[in-house]
């Protein structure tokens, strides 16, 4: 096991200086202080680069300039630039609970986990931040011998800013897909799904995620072209576990589905939400998600009357 496991925080960041102190001034609160921190300059203004410079200048982070290439390949080359054992992904907008880092040591010590989901609370502008400020390591986990193991537990969350892993299977695995798309963390998780141990963390509460109307993913078209990829890359074989996980693989891929469907038609793009349906019905047969297969339709009636 890791006995004394080092963390690499890495950010990407794009013309977000706004909220890229506050979340820095969290990585370096932490009772367990991070191996590195690493800021990866997604191609900002001119104007924005210097303020983020400075920034993480002065929260004592070393930043690493790109051309604008997306949030995946940003975190790929914070990949590849870290030194710790384990990579932590926390979005340029987001907070980290102060007992984060100390928790994931905590974690991997008792259960030498090499990929783990962080539990999160959402907070917005308009709303006071409710964070749980704690020094007490009683930790409530749910320990899986992979992730693919963990296809029945529907309130696990896998988003990149939720993500722990180890460094070398990061990179053994290619990292995030160069496709701008939402679901690249997705798609990535899948890939990992039979790296040995998941954990998911209950709590405490490990992140704080910000909701705002800038956020990506609130791009409902880059959400469904995400799930869209997903899908691909289930029927050209892509994904490990062959048939003998595909029960446990398209579980976690429908339970991805269901919300992005259920948002195109929200936003008015019923053509997308019905392919995704489409896509997906045997599936959900097989599954017996009969409220999702029979709400759907009648949704979808609702929504042209919108």
């Amino acid at each position: 096991m890791h006995m004394n496991p080092t963390f690499s925080v890495v950010i990407p960041v794009y013309n977000r200086s706004e909220f890229l102190a506050e979340t820095l001034a969290s990585v370096n609160a932490q009772t367990t202080p991070p191996y590195e921190i690493l800021v990866i300059d997604d191609g900002s203004s001119e104007d924005e680069a210097e303020t983020i410079s400075r920034i993480v200048h002065e929260a004592g982070g070393k930043l690493v300039r790109q051309d604008n290439a997306g949030a995946g390949i940003a975190r790929n080359r914070g990949g590849q630039e870290a030194n710790g054992v384990y990579l932590v992904f926390l979005d340029s907008d987001d907070l980290m609970s102060p007992v984060a880092l100390a928790t994931y040591t905590h974690v991997i010590t008792q259960t030498n986990a090499s990929l783990i989901a962080a539990s999160y609370s959402e907070f917005n502008d308009d709303s006071p931040l409710n964070q749980e400020v704690t020094t007490d390591l009683e930790v409530k986990m749910n320990r899986f011998d992979d992730y693919f193991a963990s296809s029945h537990n529907h309130e696990i969350v896998l988003g990149a800013g939720m993500m722990v892993l180890r460094r070398d299977l990061f990179l053994n695995s290619g990292g995030f897909t160069d496709l701008r798309v939402n679901a690249e963390d997705h798609d990535l998780a899948v890939r990992l799904g039979e790296a040995p141990v998941f954990v998911q963390i209950v709590s405490p509460t490990m992140l704080m995620y910000r909701r705002h109307a800038n956020s990506l993913t609130a791009e409902t078209d880059k959400s469904r072209a995400g799930i869209e990829f997903l899908l691909k890359q289930e029927r050209e074989g892509r994904f490990p576990g062959g048939q003998q996980r595909s029960v446990e693989r398209r579980q976690i891929l429908t339970r991805h589905v269901r919300p992005v469907s259920l948002a195109c038609l929200q936003e008015g793009d019923r053509t997308g939400a019905c392919q995704l349906y489409r896509a997906t019905f045997g599936t959900h047969v097989r599954q017996g998600a009969w409220k999702y297969l029979l709400g759907f339709p009648l949704l979808w009636l609702k929504s042209l009357f919108k």
